[in-house]
């Protein structure tokens, strides 16, 4: 069990670091470096850069979530939704509700 954690764990974080990591180099590097492009540089740059980037920041966004999940499941035992005590713990804006008392 432990190894499926740590198998999981590397692969989620992995993923979700090139995720943060892509948006971070666009939106505080590459953003940043357009203003002093001529707009015609900026658009072939752009037309070639983002068709590629969108698949890789698509890709790595979906297996940080592929990831995630089973991480979290196999970090819960399977116990998505149940409290301490085993029961289904359901929350509706903010008062606990549970089906079995």
């Amino acid at each position: 069990m432990s190894f499926l954690i740590i198998v999981f764990g590397w692969l989620h974080v992995f993923f979700a670091v090139g995720w943060i990591g892509g948006a971070l180099l666009m939106t505080l590097v590459l953003e940043q470096s357009f203003r002093a492009l001529s707009p015609s540089t900026v658009a072939e740059f752009t037309n070639r850069f983002m068709p590629r980037f969108g698949v890789v920041m698509g890709v790595f966004s979906t297996l940080t979530i592929v990831f995630g999940a089973p991480l979290f499941y196999t970090m819960t035992g399977g116990r998505f939704f149940e409290d301490a005590m085993g029961r289904a713990d359901r929350r509706w804006n903010g008062a606990r509700i549970s089906c079995s008392e």
